[in-house]
């Protein structure tokens, strides 16, 4: 379906010819020195012949190369006789042509095709294709084709260039052109960028603008029929109007500037199946549409959003739509993954970032209430630091604290840009933090940490006379998590603790009880040498079973059943990311099947409510042979690793009579993931399901329940004891 694309915004930045250096190597003339690759010209699957594919020195149209295709029936895997480049379409226009010069040594035989593929978004098969023959070409010769880019929905994903060889005959290609209106898009700069982009802060009236812009188009998003079934490029959109809305010069301007704007999105059908009272089976808890009675907005356009809101979209759209578990797909949403400057885009993307993100949490998330802090307000402090961002390091870490601000274990950014700020530099050894202490508890290089001076079970109390404390509240918002303890363990796991920037480094140690001043080394890269268990299950003394779930397959669950029957306990270590093998285990584990999660799942019929989906359950069924129920003790073991999976798991195991949890804090994210893509071909994911316990004590954030509190302490790691364990099998053993 064609979408609406206001050229207009195209004048919102200048294209100032300017002449740059080829990143898609149109032109052979980038090499790579190591193996002559032409990157990022990539082998395709199209052609089964054998062709060797070389850059030429000798033939060439212009410059020092030109690329060469043989035929060669000796050749092994040398090539299959196609090249592809992928490259974004990351300037706007209305007409692009693609070209190339082409050559042949036979000019009566057809030696193959050169075509340009214009590729739609994710969710869409839709492309449009223009090739031409390589034939007839006894000198260099044009080959060209034309598009009209007004038939696409810009911004296209990306174009796709092949070259693929179909005959006998040897050719030449040489420079390739992508040219839009005129011009070479390499000379023009990309419509992301900030090159010439002045920082300027924003006022207060402008942040509200921004705010109730950010409000109407993440609401017309998912609810206005004519924008959710995709027939306008949202992301457009929201650009055109950014610095309309920046611009406005009271409430009452704004407002008559967004119902101006709704009015040219279409016809908005009388909806006969939307509800306007919600059954007791839906979850209301995060609907907010307070903004829409805001003061701020005129009462015509209040209406107009009531309206849309009464005759809305309901199912999948184009921008969410239905997993087969009820977690949501955002794959049309485009990453700009290709787009040239895009780690750090003008204020028009910073801003699409803000806005994507915020108005998915908004209605999708099904634990916004818990996040901890009013979703509106994170909403108004960020804009302005979005906007004002001044430079690359600056912008990706407000990205990353602001992804990070929802408290989800599942969230997060993986940023090395952020990293390489932080902790560039290691200690060669692994860590944990107990007391706001950074406690060494194993050794990552021995040589490494020698020449360091450094032991397992040292207690590292001050970093270049920091305390571990002040580092952690210096980059804590920089780390996902659902709780503390999980913050802290992301932390501890990212090198944000002990890691840094300079190579020298004073660490103050508590070894033994005596301190030590210890001026040590960091490291950007080493060789770490460790021990890998491989024991997927054992029996402990005393007749107790030990299974490592983090290593346990579904293959084996028979077998480990079949030596573990007669055991009077079986410890189940959950401190790990288990492989799928709960549903099997529980076969074993209930003598009937047995309830003890219930699910949220998002409602596309009314973006922001939720389903029930009722009582999970678990066990053997009707038809199940084979299985008998375990017999013994069942204890698990859980700490701030245990996520996710390993937190379902635990809940299920938790239904077992008499079975009992012990350890600390879990990483409070459970229900399956939904995968966001976020501007700059950053991805991260949010908890996409609900999960609570069947009377509705909720598990995000919390964690799940434990009935058996122990934390590690500084003695039991420095004496290498494993004291959840320790707490396992004196339990056991006093019970039994």
């Amino acid at each position: 379906m064609k979408r609406n694309i206001p050229l207009i915004i195209a004048s919102l930045y200048s294209f100032q010819v300017c002449s740059q250096v080829n990143p898609r190597n149109l032109d052979f003339e980038q090499t790579n020195g190591y193996n002559n690759n032409i990157n990022p010209w990539q082998k395709t699957s199209f052609s089964k012949a054998k062709y060797l594919i070389t850059l030429d020195s000798t033939v060439q149209h212009n410059g020092r190369y030109s690329l060469r295709f043989t035929y060669d029936t000796t050749a092994k895997n040398i090539s299959d006789g196609g090249l592809l480049n992928n490259l974004a379409l990351d300037v706007l226009g209305k007409k692009l042509r693609f070209s190339a010069y082409v050559r042949q040594s036979n000019p009566d035989d057809t030696a193959g095709t050169i075509s340009c593929i214009v590729s739609q978004n994710k969710g869409e098969t839709k492309v449009a294709v223009r090739g031409q023959s390589i034939i007839h070409a006894k000198d260099w010769t044009l080959v060209s084709r034309e598009f009209d880019l007004d038939t696409f929905n810009l911004p296209v994903d990306h174009l796709r260039l092949n070259i693929i060889a179909n005959g006998k005959d040897t050719f030449w290609v040489d420079d390739v052109k992508i040219e839009i209106d005129g011009t070479d898009i390499y000379k023009l700069p990309s419509f992301a960028s900030a090159k010439n982009e002045k920082i300027v802060s924003l006022s207060m009236k402008q942040v509200e603008n921004l705010r109730y812009l950010c409000y109407v188009w993440g609401f017309l998003k998912y609810f206005h029929p004519q924008v959710a079934n995709g027939r306008y490029n949202w992301d457009m959109e929201l650009f055109k109007m950014i610095p309309l809305a920046k611009k406005a010069p009271s409430k009452e301007s704004l407002s008559e500037l967004l119902l101006s704007w709704i009015d040219s999105l279409g016809e908005i059908p009388t909806c006969n199946n939307c509800d306007t009272v919600l059954s007791k089976n839906i979850f209301t808890t995060n609907v907010d549409f307070g903004w829409m009675q805001s003061r701020f907005l005129s009462g015509e356009l209040t209406n107009r959003l009531k309206y849309v809101l009464a005759n809305r979209h309901t199912g999948n759209g184009y921008y969410a739509q239905a997993r087969p578990l009820g977690n949501l797909d955002f794959y049309n949403e485009d990453d700009y993954g290709n787009w040239r400057e895009i780690g750090y885009p003008n204020e028009l993307f910073r801003l699409q970032f803000l806005f994507r993100y915020w108005n998915t949490i908004q209605y999708f998330y099904p634990y916004k209430y818990v996040i901890g802090k009013d979703w509106n307000a994170v909403l108004k402090e960020f804009i302005a630091r979005f906007a004002e961002a001044k430079d690359v390091t600056a912008y990706h870490l407000l990205m990353t604290e602001f992804v990070n601000s929802v408290n989800d274990s599942h969230s997060g950014l993986t940023d090395m840009i952020v990293r390489n700020e932080i902790a560039p530099l290691t200690l060669p050894v692994k860590t944990t933090i107990i007391d706001n202490k950074a406690i060494i508890t194993s050794i990552l290089n021995d040589s490494l940490a020698k020449v360091s001076e450094l032991k397992v079970g040292d207690v590292i109390e001050k970093i270049n006379d920091q305390s571990v404390k002040e580092i952690i509240d210096k980059y804590i918002q920089l780390v996902n998590g659902s709780n503390y303890s999980v913050k802290i363990a992301y932390m501890n796991a990212y090198n944000y603790i002990t890691g840094g920037r300079d190579s020298l480094v004073k660490l103050t140690l508590n070894r033994s009880g005596k301190y030590l001043s210890v001026t040590t080394k960091r490291y950007s890269q080493f060789p770490v040498i460790t021990k890998k268990d491989t024991t997927q299950w054992t029996i402990l003394p005393g007749n107790i079973g030990f299974v490592n779930m983090g290593l346990l397959e579904e293959k084996g669950i028979n077998k480990l059943f079949a030596e573990l029957s007669s055991t009077k306990a079986i410890i189940f270590d959950l401190r790990h990311y288990p492989k799928g093998t709960v549903l099997k285990m529980c076969k074993y584990l209930y003598a009937i099947p047995t309830k003890f999660a219930k699910i949220l799942k998002p409602n596309l019929n009314y973006p922001g409510t939720f389903l029930w989906e009722g009582d999970i359950l678990y066990g053997p069924g009707s038809g199940d042979r084979g299985y008998f129920p375990y017999k013994g003790k069942v204890v698990m073991l859980v700490n701030e690793n245990t996520q996710s999976q390993a937190e379902w798991t635990t809940m299920a195991f938790q239904a077992i009579p008499g079975s009992v949890t012990i350890g600390s804090q879990t990483s409070g994210a459970d229900g399956d993931v939904s995968h966001l893509y976020l501007t700059g071909n950053y991805h991260t994911n949010m908890t996409g399901l609900g999960v609570f316990y069947p009377d509705g004590t909720v598990t995000q954030r919390t964690g799940i329940k434990i009935d058996i509190i122990v934390h590690p302490t500084i003695n039991g790691i420095q004496e290498q004891r494993d004291e959840i364990l320790e707490k396992a099998i004196e339990y056991i053993n006093r019970k039994m």
